[in-house]
């Protein structure tokens, strides 16, 4: 591994997370609690139709891509195929998350125009989020990663500014959406010229390539519905059940999550590829991935304490809406670790190609959150935020344990 590569990347992520976390404070501090709330309901919707649009492409894209990864044609050909299915997958994502959208506004006092003016400003980042994934797996794989985080760097720059002076005009979601649409949407331009150094981007959709990608999506996409449900219950049930208030607390509070956004980013920019590029040696594989999960436990540990002990100083970081929440601040801290670290462990398997079987998978998750939601008070802040804990615990043991079991069914070999 070239630690100075990761020491770099490290660096440079880090300090695109720390804009995140400022422009997502930006709009928490200018956006009244209501607007924020309507904010919180987009944003969980822009994630459905993100997973929805993808449901397995991007993993199958870089599976495939792993076994090609010094062919620029042939690399080429698979992120043609994969942008196709996801277009078609995306028409059906908007199709389906929209409705569901307008209703939880509407039962957050949002009225029909509002809500429409709401749905319209989602539609840039959407359309956004169907190539931007895609278009980085080709650099990841030649380990060109520089250019992909100065990319993503000035794109969180150019955010963090127009942020504060348009919303303090303009308090509303719908601004607020839609300029973070239209940046997103110019990053895309610079990121498809640095992938075309690795992929060939002329050419065109594979018949059988489409066919072998739609077999793995048909396995993962199952999950990836249940992922839509079980990832976004806490925001759903709190809207239908709860107050505009406890919407907005609880978006606030998933602010600090984008801190962590830094370990999937790293993860899957430098151990994934290397992961799903491992010889298929039983001791070698093994010996990787319980480092991997020592690491895991070790910083999601670290990061309890930090924000357990300056727990005041993030709340004041909010404003005086949102300053009572310390106990809630500590619980979503532990649930979004808990969250990244059953993310990990499903990437890990399935850049190797394993697929969990559906029915069993779905079945367990969902179990849990019926638990979860009958043991917990789901009208209330604390209790979503504990059920999200019982719930991702579940979902990171199942995770954990069905990339051991697949490497451990590898015949060892010299």
């Amino acid at each position: 591994m070239d630690f100075r590569l990761l020491g770099v990347t490290t660096v440079i992520q880090l300090l695109i997370q720390l804009l995140g976390l400022i422009s997502g404070i930006i709009i928490i501090r200018l956006l009244p609690t209501k607007e924020y709330a309507w904010y919180t309901i987009a944003n969980t919707m822009l994630g459905t139709m993100s997973v929805l649009s993808d449901a397995g492409i991007s993993t199958a894209m870089m599976a495939h891509g792993g076994k090609v990864w010094t062919d620029r044609k042939a690399l080429g050909v698979i992120f043609a195929t994969a942008y196709d299915l996801r277009k078609k997958f995306a028409l059906v994502s908007v199709v389906i998350s929209l409705p569901t959208l307008y209703y939880l506004l509407h039962v957050q006092g949002a009225s029909l125009g509002i809500a429409l003016l709401i749905s319209v400003a989602l539609l840039p980042s959407v359309f956004a989020s169907l190539s931007d994934n895609l278009l980085q797996i080709g650099p990841k794989l030649q380990k060109d990663i520089l250019p992909l985080q100065r990319n993503t760097f000035f794109v969180s720059i150019y955010r963090t500014l127009v942020s504060l002076p348009v919303l303090f005009l303009l308090p509303f979601t719908w601004v607020a959406l839609l300029s973070a649409g239209v940046i997103r949407t110019l990053g895309n331009y610079k990121l498809k010229k640095i992938n075309s150094k690795w992929v060939d981007m002329r050419q065109h959709s594979d018949p059988q390539i489409a066919k072998s990608i739609m077999g793995q999506v048909r396995r993962l996409m199952p999950g990836a519905l249940y992922y839509c449900f079980s990832g976004q219950i806490a925001v759903w049930l709190i809207s239908i059940f709860g107050q505009h208030d406890s919407v907005a607390s609880l978006g606030a509070l998933a602010r600090f999550s984008v801190l962590f956004a830094i370990v999937p980013v790293l993860f899957g920019t430098m151990i994934t590829p290397c992961f799903s590029k491992l010889a298929e040696q039983r001791h070698l594989m093994f010996n990787s991935f319980f480092r991997i999960q020592s690491l895991i436990a070790l910083g999601a540990l670290i990061a309890v304490f930090f924000f357990y002990v300056f727990s005041d100083s993030f709340l004041w970081i909010l404003g005086p809406s949102y300053s009572n929440l310390k106990f809630e601040l500590v619980v979503s801290i532990i649930s979004s670790l808990l969250g990244v670290a059953a993310g990990l462990s499903f990437s890990l398997f399935t850049s190797r190609g394993w697929s969990m079987h559906p029915v069993f998978s779905i079945t367990v998750n969902l179990l849990s959150l019926i638990a979860g939601i009958l043991i917990f008070d789901i009208e209330t802040l604390q209790g979503v935020l504990m059920m999200n804990v019982f719930v991702n615990t579940i979902q990171y043991v199942l995770n954990g344990s069905f990339c051991w079991y697949k490497i451990n069914s590898l015949k060892e070999r010299s």
